[in-house]
């Protein structure tokens, strides 16, 4: 079955994490790349609007310490003319800490199927912050998103032309982190956010008739999506 896929990318990079003082500098970029395969449109952004006005489209980076919040708004929004499925990943990466007076060392990949690795995950994880319909802003993402085994966190619903979706709106780091806490995240660390989208039409619950196990439309579109969609390295 052929079917319209779209995949952006904004790297969201967290750098310069002081033991001393704990001052947190942010600079994001943005990259997206489109494969559009039938007729039609499938198209999605990934934007940080509100970033980008309180930093003059990332120029004018702020310092930030523990205890002090400030937007950060990964938001997904659809450009195209038909509903599509979206999800979003965040790959983790880290410079580990060293002592004053000690080489750096290079920054690498967080494995979350290491139990070391997945505690500093979870505590980037533990920052996001979202807006809720009040106004007041909770800990963790989007109601509307769900996070599954794989890590990647899954819009619940289609996403409809010219709707968004927004993974969180804030960060904040908490002031009772200490030293020892802090240094686990390294000397800086960053959060790559990716967004997938493909097509929610032409796609019904689905029951395996070998084994009886039932599929929402929408695990079944990402199945189709994860079997026949070819992304190439680095992409």
């Amino acid at each position: 079955m052929k079917s319209r896929i779209i995949k952006a990318l904004t790297a969201l990079l967290i750098i310069g994490i002081l033991i001393t003082g704990a001052t947190l500098a942010f600079r994001s970029t943005e990259n997206r790349a489109t494969n559009i395969i039938t007729i039609g449109s499938i198209d999605i952004t990934l934007t940080e609007p509100l970033w980008d006005a309180a930093t003059e489209q990332g120029t004018n980076l702020p310092v930030v310490y523990p205890g002090v919040s400030f937007d950060k708004d990964p938001t997904v929004k659809n450009v195209g003319s038909a509903g599509a499925y979206i999800r979003i990943n965040l790959d983790y990466k880290t410079t580990p800490h060293v002592a004053e007076g000690e080489e750096p060392l290079p920054e690498r990949d967080l494995d979350p199927s290491v139990p070391a690795d997945l505690e500093i995950i979870d505590m980037i994880r533990s920052t996001f912050m979202y807006r809720d319909e009040t106004g007041a802003y909770i800990h963790g993402v989007s109601p509307d998103f769900e996070l599954r085994d794989d890590g990647k966190y899954y819009c619940k619903t289609v996403l409809e032309p010219r709707e968004e979706q927004i993974l969180f709106s804030k960060v904040l780091f908490p002031a009772q982190w200490t030293a020892e806490e802090t240094e686990k995240l390294g000397d800086a660390f960053s959060v790559i956010v990716k967004a997938e989208a493909i097509q929610s039409a032409g796609f019904d619950d689905y029951v395996n008739p070998e084994t009886g196990e039932a599929m929402s439309a929408m695990d079944r579109a990402w199945e189709v999506y994860n079997t026949y969609v070819y992304i190439k390295p680095g992409d």
